[in-house]
């Protein structure tokens, strides 16, 4: 072999040896994998951005901005971050959740998904009428009952000495502070909640355990809710502008003495009853009383309004029922007769369209003592304050 040929070769071995050498191998956990992982773009075989894989030691989140746990202090969302529900997210007592305006949660379906505001803590959704909040279902093909709801639990007054549990959650409420503050909920919408608890038991969309008169409860919009859009338990909330559509089963309950106040309900498209009123082992004697201004219950399957107890305390005004099968219906016929010895009135009702107004034990048609007829001057159509909350 010539010497300008051994020459040759020695050359291209050594040209290949040193191309190999500039080949950018699978990545390691040195200096620059540790730079790879942190420069916010998803490199070589990480299955998220700076998380997963080979080129990068971190573990991925199962969810994007997952949310869950416990917040201990004080949690802000803001809306430049879709979140993902994915269990119960509890805010202890003295802890902080604010919600800024436009912030969009999803809850994963199957999880125990549900907000709980325990008594001590607050909430603060600062949602507005061009920005919202809205926690809704992650399911591709949302379904009323993907997940479980927003619980708001305060100090204010209820009936029973002992401090009671939530229907759903198992979570004490109640106390003697009537002005109690569970913070804000300000053009809210909760959507797909209702979700089953155990055993038969249903979160309420929407669920308000001894909140007290100090929380602002404004603009919120319930719709397709599995278990009642709104359950309200004792307390002195004052809940106004409340948005209720397509709902499949109680609009809202109202039970435990509620001795709050409410104007502008619109209730809408409810499979079952429109409001449910009472507990049964509660005496008129332990109730003052709630005020309901300005109703609407239009469309609902049931009763406009169902009674489990005939020991009730409250009156509604400017009430307006209109498309319903029933207006009124009682838990194993029971005689509605003695409410308005009670304290019960409905003050400025006025019928549409209601094949079966007054019979609650299948045979009366005639308004009760508890029911003045005069005229309201209250529309069934959509109202004006509703439209922003479409």
């Amino acid at each position: 072999m010539s010497k300008k040929l051994l020459v040759l070769k020695c050359f291209s071995a050594l040209l290949l040896v040193t191309l190999l050498g500039c080949v950018d191998a699978a990545p390691t956990f040195d200096n620059v994998a540790a730079t790879r992982c942190s420069d916010g773009i998803q490199n070589f075989d990480e299955t998220g951005i700076d998380c997963g894989g080979n080129s990068c030691n971190r573990v991925c989140p199962p969810y994007p901005n997952e949310i869950k746990g416990e917040v201990v202090w004080r949690t802000v969302l803001t809306p430049n971050k879709e979140y993902t529900l994915s269990g119960p997210l509890l805010v202890r007592d003295g802890s902080i959740l604010e919600i800024n305006a436009g912030t969009v949660i999803k809850a994963i379906p199957g999880t125990n998904a549900h907000i709980a505001v325990l008594p001590g803590a607050k909430l603060w959704v600062w949602g507005t009428e061009q920005a919202p909040v809205t926690i809704t279902s992650a399911a591709e093909n949302p379904q009323p009952g993907d997940w479980g709801g927003l619980l708001l639990l305060g100090h204010a007054p209820v009936v029973q000495e002992d401090r009671p549990r939530s229907v759903a959650g198992n979570y004490f409420y109640g106390g003697t502070r009537e002005n109690d503050s569970s913070g804000q909920l300000k053009y809210l919408h909760i959507e797909y909640a209702g979700g089953l608890y155990e055993d038969g038991t249903y979160y309420d969309g929407l669920g308000l355990y001894g909140v007290g008169t100090f929380t602002n409860i404004d603009y919120v919009r319930l719709s397709h809710n599995l278990g009642n859009a709104m359950g309200i338990y004792g307390g002195t909330a004052f809940v106004k502008h409340m948005l209720l559509t397509d709902n499949q089963s109680t609009g809202v309950s109202i039970t435990n003495s509620w001795r709050g106040k409410a104007a502008d309900w619109y209730v809408f498209q409810t499979a079952a009853n429109g409001l449910s009123f009472g507990d049964p082992l509660i005496s008129a004697a332990e109730q003052t009383g709630f005020e309901i201004n300005r109703l609407v219950v239009k469309g609902s399957q049931l009763a406009a309004f169902n009674f489990k107890t005939d020991r009730l305390k409250g009156t509604l005004t400017n009430v307006v029922l209109s498309g319903v099968s029933q207006a009124f219906s009682s838990e194993n016929g029971l005689d509605l007769g003695p409410l308005s010895e009670r304290g019960f009135g409905m003050f400025a009702l006025r019928l549409e369209n209601a094949a079966s107004p007054f019979s609650w034990d299948g045979s009366s048609q005639v308004a009760p003592s508890f029911v003045d007829m005069a005229p309201t001057t209250l529309s069934s159509e959509f109202p004006d304050w509703a439209v922003p909350l479409q």
